[in-house]
């Protein structure tokens, strides 16, 4: 990863493009910041959700059902946008491949534990929020 970081920006290399990526970045830290202090005792870092936490369903969670990950592409996101490489570019999408498996895994997992959770995520997006609700 630390690798990643010290790659020189793209020959190419735009304004507008490296001014939008610290957007997604300043973005990506508030998004983790509300959904950390949404789940307060509930958060860890594994699918399997902690023993005896709550269901959260609120805050951030009202409006995707995985802020974090959410989190973790935005700062991916604008990373590669300032950055401007095709290797960042190409581990954004990699990041989202795992992220989606890993969230499929713990919706499953959730569902176990929680009758409310089948219909939480019937009616939550996942990873991008619908702001015309």
């Amino acid at each position: 990863m630390f690798t990643i970081i010290f790659i020189p920006l793209s020959i190419n290399f735009s304004l507008p493009w490296f001014i939008f990526g610290l957007f997604l970045l300043i973005l990506s830290i508030k998004v983790f910041v509300l959904a950390k202090r949404d789940l307060k005792e509930a958060f860890h870092p594994f699918p399997q959700p902690k023993e005896n936490a709550p269901f959260i369903t609120n805050g951030i969670y009202a409006r995707v059902r995985h802020p974090m990950y959410s989190a973790f592409l935005l700062g991916a996101a604008g990373f590669s946008s300032i950055k401007q490489s095709v290797i960042t570019y190409t581990t954004t999408i990699l990041l989202y491949l795992i992220l989606s498996i890993k969230y499929r895994l713990e919706d499953e997992l959730l569902r176990k534990i929680w009758d409310s959770a089948k219909d939480y995520q019937a009616h939550t997006p996942a990873l991008i929020p619908r702001w015309y609700r």
